[in-house]
């Protein structure tokens, strides 16, 4: 679960800024921590060992590795 407070650090024109889960727009590089919420499709650029929980999305209750 997301709200409107929910930040995300980001690079958006080459300079990191951190935005608020509206903000984000196609394009911006989300850097995704432990735990961290998903805020909406993303393609992974870089990671290891990346598992995702898709359930509320998908109804699939096991976790999905992820490959960049």
């Amino acid at each position: 679960y997301q709200n409107k407070e929910t930040t995300y650090k980001a690079i958006r024109n080459g300079q990191q800024i951190e935005l608020p889960s509206d903000d984000i727009l196609v394009g911006d590089l989300i850097n995704m921590m432990v735990g961290d919420i998903m805020p909406a499709d993303m393609i992974l650029v870089e990671g290891n060992g990346i598992k995702m929980d898709e359930s509320a999305l998908t109804g699939e209750s096991d976790t999905m590795k992820k490959e960049p």
